[in-house]
């Protein structure tokens, strides 16, 4: 049996495509084990071009968990635009400031800074010891319940914030 009969054989579907660049994985066969290479736009557009080793036999899990990564993080990348456009979305660097209340003594915290958030995209360094705020002003007349949720490439883990 292949390789390929067994990426058939997985519940959800994988679509095999014409061209590497159409692909989220590519998948090479060396002796016993697959190396699985990361092809995602949204990943390697900010420089993440990661490499996993599986063996054929974890291979099924591995795609699985793959499979689960990619169908949630588009399923929540496709906001309703009825949504997006009465959501206002802001992004920033917190920095340490005196509460504005007499009877509060403890340092605050507040945006310090322009709003990273541009273009759909929330693109900075993080630098290390700071802190990092998200903004959301609801315009709409309906309640909203949002949810921040983490999508790491380099083991497909998804984590509520």
């Amino acid at each position: 049996m292949s390789v390929r009969d067994d990426i058939r054989r997985l519940p959800h579907s994988i679509k095999f495509v014409d061209s590497p660049d159409d692909a989220y994985l590519e998948l090479t066969l060396r002796e016993n084990q697959v190396v699985v290479s990361v092809r995602d736009r949204k990943a390697i557009v900010y420089g993440f071009d990661h490499k996993f080793l599986t063996t054929r036999q974890n291979l099924t899990s591995f795609l699985e968990k793959a499979g689960c990564f990619y169908r949630e993080r588009d399923r929540h990348t496709s906001i309703d635009s009825e949504v997006a456009e009465n959501v206002i979305l802001e992004f920033y660097k917190l920095g340490p400031t005196h509460s504005k209340f007499e009877d509060i003594p403890e340092c605050q915290l507040e945006a310090s800074g322009l709003n990273l958030y541009y273009g759909d995209t929330i693109d900075f360094i993080v630098e290390e010891g700071c802190v990092y705020g998200v903004k959301l002003t609801n315009l709409s007349s309906d309640d909203l319940y949002p949810t921040l949720v983490y999508f790491d490439n380099s083991d497909f883990s998804i984590s509520n914030v």
